[in-house]
């Protein structure tokens, strides 16, 4: 009777997928750097939401804010390599941290292991004053060196980094006015405090559908198909393009076959349709690899940023 109940539950409870079987027990904790609320604490618990629901693991998540992000890395960096512990990481904690912070706890490349790209968000050039076009706002800053202003999520952001790009690839010089916060900068400039912003297009969305903001263009290769008529950056300043990207790291001594297995099984849960569903409408876009990709976008990354860190001198002594 005993076999007979065991035989019937396991064939009513869901199938687990194969990566499942070779993951550690749990619980996993999954470190975010920054604070609640954000895009990067919405990803991480949608994350944590589908791998637990897909593998049947417990995952919690956990929100160490502080320095840029570089607080909860270099916590996610001395754990121990069990791969229950992982990081969100993106561009700031694992590409660009040690140009910006010399004295940093933690070596991203030596202490770090890429696991899984999880999402993208596609990024766009925003602005509530003068400009209709990216040209027409690069025709203004030609008008007035300086006097057009951009609103820079921080210092080392890489809303920043960005602004530097277009000025050094349209000829012309822009003033940063810094924000705490990403929000913070997009309600200075639905003020009318600055002049433009770089924004993820899920932040900019509803203030460019009521009106209050415009969109000049969008840093992907290709026109946006639910935005066919936003021309991209490249269109005006062709190389111009970028994204904000999610991705998850573990300890860089876990094994090889959990770095696998956790990519398998986060993988998968990031494809099931619902997750799909449920981050695009969120503004994200679902880009799960290997490891090796996601390695070697960060490598990509920090071989293209670095040089704009050191070129406008943000290296922290």
């Amino acid at each position: 009777m005993k076999k007979r109940l065991l035989l019937v539950l396991g064939l009513l409870l869901p199938a687990l997928p194969a990566a499942a079987e070779e993951l550690p027990r749990g619980p996993f904790r999954i470190v975010s750097g920054f604070a609640a609320g954000g895009s990067i604490d919405t990803l991480a618990r949608f994350i944590a939401r589908a791998a637990q629901d897909r593998t049947g693991r417990t995952f919690v998540v956990e929100n160490r804010p502080g320095a840029g992000g570089t607080l909860g890395a270099a916590s996610v960096a001395r754990a121990a390599p069990s791969g229950e512990t992982l990081l969100v990481s993106e561009l700031g904690t694992v590409a660009t941290a040690r140009a910006i912070f010399p004295n940093l706890p933690y070596d991203p490349e030596a202490d770090l292991a890429p696991v899984i790209l999880a999402a993208t968000q596609p990024i766009v050039i925003v602005s509530g004053t003068g400009a209709t076009t990216l040209a027409g706002l690069l025709d203004r800053a030609r008008q007035a060196p300086g006097r057009v202003t951009h609103g820079a999520t921080g210092v080392g952001n890489v809303t920043q980094f960005l602004a530097a790009e277009l000025a050094r690839r349209g000829g012309v010089e822009f003033t940063d006015v810094h924000y705490r916060s990403g929000g913070e900068g997009t309600n200075a400039l639905l003020r009318r405090e600055v002049d433009f912003s770089f924004a993820s297009l899920a932040t900019a969305t509803p203030h460019i559908q009521s009106g209050a903001l415009r969109a000049l263009a969008v840093l992907e290769a290709a026109r946006l198909p639910e935005w066919p008529e936003l021309p991209t950056a490249a269109e005006t300043l062709p190389g111009l393009e970028a994204s904000f990207w999610y991705g998850l790291h573990a300890p860089a001594a876990t094994p090889p076959a959990t770095i696998a297995a956790l990519n398998a099984a986060i993988g998968d849960a990031l494809r099931q349709e619902e997750t799909r569903r449920a981050l695009s409408a969120a503004g994200f876009r679902v880009a799960p690899g290997t490891s090796a990709e996601y390695g070697a976008l960060v490598a990509r990354e920090r071989a293209t940023w670095i040089p704009v860190i050191q070129r406008l001198g943000l290296a922290v002594p």
